[in-house]
This record gives C-alpha cells, sequence and structure tokens, in this order.
C-alpha cells in the first residue's frame, strides 16, 4: 500500500473499488520503502472491528494477521486474512499454531490467505475445520514452483459449494476461491 512499486496507491481501497466491494481493511506487516507491505481483506459486508495481530517471526520479514469482525445477515464472523513466512518450515508450524490459538475462540471463522506450506499437514490441524486445499484436493496457488501454498480454511457450518483457482497476470499466485452456505452458530 503506497508503494512505489504500484505507483503510491491505496491498493485495497482500488481493488475493493473494482471488485465492487463497498468495505476494506488492510494489516500491515512491515514498512516498505515510501509504503507498507501486507495483506488486504475486501467485503460487501461492513468491517465492524478490525485488528492487527503480529505474529513471531524470527527470521526473516515481520508478519501479521488481519482479524475483522463482519455480521452477515446477523451472524458474527470472524476472518482472518495472513502471509505467513517463508522462511523455513518450523516457522509456519509455530505461525499457524498461534493462529489455531486464535481460532479455538470463534465460533464462526474464516481463515483467508497464502500459508507458505508445501506440507499441507502442517496446516491441517485445526479442529472442527474444512479446508478448500487440503491432502487429496489441492489447488496449484503458485505457479513459479506448482504447488498449493494459499487456502481457505472456515469452521464448522460451512459447505462448500463450489471451488477453484484462477490464473491472473497481476501476481505470482493464482487466486483461490470458494464459495460456502452457512449453517452453524447464529
Amino acid at each position: 500500500m503506497g508503494c512505489e512499486r504500484s505507483g503510491y496507491a491505496d491498493e485495497p481501497a482500488e481493488l475493493a473499488r473494482l471488485a465492487g466491494y463497498p468495505y476494506h481493511a488492510f494489516a500491515k506487516a512491515i514498512s516498505l520503502g515510501d509504503g507498507e507491505y501486507g495483506t488486504a481483506l475486501l467485503s460487501r459486508y461492513p468491517i465492524e472491528q478490525f485488528d492487527v495481530i503480529p505474529l513471531y517471526t524470527e527470521i526473516g520479514e515481520d508478519r501479521s494477521v488481519g482479524h475483522a469482525v463482519i455480521s452477515v445477515d446477523g451472524v458474527k464472523l470472524h476472518v482472518l486474512v495472513t502471509h505467513l513466512s517463508n522462511n523455513g518450515r518450523s516457522l509456519v508450524i509455530d505461525q499457524m499454531g498461534a493462529i489455531a490459538g486464535m481460532l479455538d475462540t470463534f465460533d464462526n471463522y474464516a481463515l483467508l490467505g497464502d500459508l507458505n506450506s508445501f506440507h499441507l499437514e502442517d496446516i491441517t490441524h485445526l479442529d472442527a475445520a474444512y479446508y478448500v486445499n487440503r491432502p487429496g484436493r489441492s489447488y496449484t496457488t503458485f505457479h513459479r514452483w506448482n504447488v498449493a501454498i494459499d487456502n481457505i480454511v472456515v469452521s464448522e457450518g460451512f459447505t462448500e459449494l463450489s471451488s477453484g483457482v484462477s490464473e491472473t497476470k497481476c501476481s505470482d499466485h493464482n487466486l483461490l476461491y470458494a464459495d460456502f452456505q452457512f449453517s452453524g452458530v447464529r
């Protein structure tokens, strides 16, 4: 956001505008030149609360989790966006452990992001969670190495209706998407 490489644009706001989503939030991980680097969340529904939670990073770039509380038709949904470290498997496992602790406190959640794990078993340990990218079915999201490192993880009560990837020239990642029906805790 606000970096030279993107023409100093407020990328989350511009992406939200282009996608037709009226709400957006940004979770800074690091300063980058004159701007910031992190993850963004776009939403059709009002973001009632947004917090940025730093993640332990023993080496390399700092990482964070953006945590939004969104009310969807009267249901409080916790949405977390992140980009985990790319500095080793043990660090990814530690960061997922911290996120698992956060998710344990929520009834309804969605975790979205680049989880940077080449080993799906390192990230598939959340109780009662459903993974779009999972052992037995994985969508290639990082095309440079033909791997599935991005994921969408939801709590119990969500039923996947469809999912897939869309290739893009705007990123070194393919877009992972999913459509869900919700019948969980209200």
